[in-house]
């Protein structure tokens, strides 16, 4: 039997050669690779999960800039909001664009 890790690397290496960057990005998350995980949420639109990844790997002024992007129709929109708070808290960085995003 194959251990879960060789699966999901297996899993990961086989979205990204068919260029399913979202199930991609899932598997590189679940094996705790959330730089490459939020890079590859990015290409794929998918904003509000980038922004996740990008803080979990205290990457925050990345983190703002993809919890930005996500409008504010979305689902996750609340939570952005709340991650960019955090962000730019841990910044100490406050501009325009994060006004209009928060208000």
């Amino acid at each position: 039997m194959r251990r879960p890790e060789a699966v999901l690397a297996l899993k990961f290496a086989e979205h990204l050669a068919r260029g399913e960057l979202f199930d991609a990005a899932l598997a590189a998350r679940a094996l705790g690779r959330p730089t490459e995980a939020a890079a590859l949420f990015d290409q794929a639109n998918h904003y509000a999960e980038a922004a996740a990844c990008w803080q979990e790997a205290a990457d925050y002024r990345r983190a703002l800039e993809s919890a930005q992007r996500v409008p504010p129709d979305h689902a996750l929109y609340k939570s952005c909001v709340r991650l960019a708070i955090d962000a730019s808290e841990k910044l100490a960085h406050v501009d325009r664009t994060f006004d209009g995003f928060v208000a």
